[in-house]
């Protein structure tokens, strides 16, 4: 329980003890262990459904968990690939070769294991084997056309939403619960 505010803790305390003291205190809960992810061997899928009118390409691979040290380098890099008209995957796939009007690269690090993934809703009638193409060349495409002041844009957005995410009480609640819960550290936030 987080409770947050302008409060007094000897009050506050009290109505804690009124309102939950006759709860018992449940079995101990072990922590699941993370589950780093290493793939033998590339698997695709397909599926057609009767509502889906553009086709869609989807390819993920598994990356590192919520608060992992690496975890930003993550979310950096998808923004890197496929955040702005100047990454290199928006270049190839919607600029150069019109396949389709957005591309997306993102990183979802989640309790015990994360995922990076790259999204692309193509035009009707194109075909994904060339959306797979164009993406590789894309990501080839990446070291040669690597920005420097794109990096420093992208670092400063996260600052950005870093402050976003805890500018209410309620918003700092939050992140002390998520902290607390994820991370065994209330002030994971400010680390």
């Amino acid at each position: 329980m987080v409770i947050a505010g302008d409060i007094d803790i000897a009050e506050t305390k009290k109505a804690v003890k009124k309102w939950f003291g006759e709860i018992k205190r449940g079995n101990e809960v072990a922590d699941l262990k993370f589950m780093p992810v290493t793939l033998s061997e590339k698997k695709s899928l397909y599926f057609e459904g009767n509502f889906a009118k553009l086709p869609e390409f989807q390819m993920v691979f598994p990356t590192v968990e919520m608060f992992h040290k690496y975890q930003y380098v993550f979310e950096i890099l998808g923004e890197m690939l496929g955040g702005s008209k100047k990454s290199p995957l928006y270049q190839e796939v919607v600029v150069s070769k019109k396949l389709a009007p957005r591309v997306f690269s993102y990183n979802s690090s989640n309790e015990l294991v994360g995922e990076f993934s790259f999204a692309v809703r193509a035009n009707a009638g194109v075909d994904l084997n060339e959306v797979k193409v164009v993406l590789d060349k894309g990501l080839e495409n990446f070291e040669t056309n690597f920005d420097e002041s794109q990096l420093k844009r992208i670092k400063a957005q996260l600052e950005v939403e870093l402050y976003r995410g805890t500018e209410s009480v309620q918003d700092k609640a939050f992140a002390l619960a998520r902290g607390n819960v994820y991370a065994k550290d209330t002030a994971n936030v400010i680390k």
